[in-house]
């Protein structure tokens, strides 16, 4: 059986906090490795990208900027 995974989870994953929540997402994010079965749609994907550059800062990390009127990542 295949299962669609929301973005949320790879947002729970990256969070700064130790909180349950975060434990939980990794769980299923490494379960769902293992079993291969699971997907995520590539709209889940730019999600998950729109929320790490605006919520999580995660383009810091990544070496690149984000654009303050259009929020999406840029790379150098």
């Amino acid at each position: 059986m295949t299962n669609v995974l929301d973005s949320n989870i790879l947002v729970y994953t990256v969070e700064p906090s130790t909180s349950a929540r975060k434990a939980r997402a990794r769980e299923l994010l490494g379960r769902s490795m293992r079993g291969g079965a699971d997907v995520f749609l590539l709209q889940t994907l730019a999600e998950f990208a729109a929320v790490a550059a605006r919520k999580l800062a995660i383009h810091a990390a990544a070496g690149g900027a984000t654009s303050p009127r259009a929020g999406t990542l840029l790379t150098p």
